[in-house]
């Protein structure tokens, strides 16, 4: 089991996970693009359960998110994740529109467009 420290932070993991970690960082230092990073990790305490570190690697400044024991009702934050995720600079992927789709698809141009509606002002 190794201890490894990033971004402030501190969590535990195999040595196969930690080595592998170590070598995907300077891979993605070569290439000078930073990655979003998904660890699987130990949690200490009672019975050490498993769970997921998220990290940034790369020339950024790096961040680090490991899983928290919460007593309480969770805050919902959805709509300020919304319009994180709407930010200009936050990742997107291509979508694939499977073939049934294709026979219900519309194409005709949208002709109005609604701020208040689309961003649930």
């Amino acid at each position: 089991m190794r201890q490894v420290s990033y971004a402030g932070g501190r969590f535990v993991t195999t040595d196969e996970v930690a080595d592998a970690l170590l070598h995907l960082v300077v891979g993605i230092a070569a290439t000078g693009v930073p990655q979003r990073v998904e660890v699987p990790i130990v949690v200490e305490g009672d019975g050490g359960g498993q769970e997921t570190a998220w990290m940034t690697v790369g020339p950024s400044p790096a961040m680090l998110s490991v899983p928290l024991a919460w007593v309480g009702e969770v805050p919902d934050f959805s709509d300020q994740v919304t319009m994180m995720r709407m930010q200009a600079s936050y990742p997107r992927t291509a979508i694939t529109i499977a073939p049934s789709s294709l026979e219900t698809w519309d194409p005709a141009p949208v002709t109005s467009w609604d701020d208040e509606d689309y961003y649930g002002l």
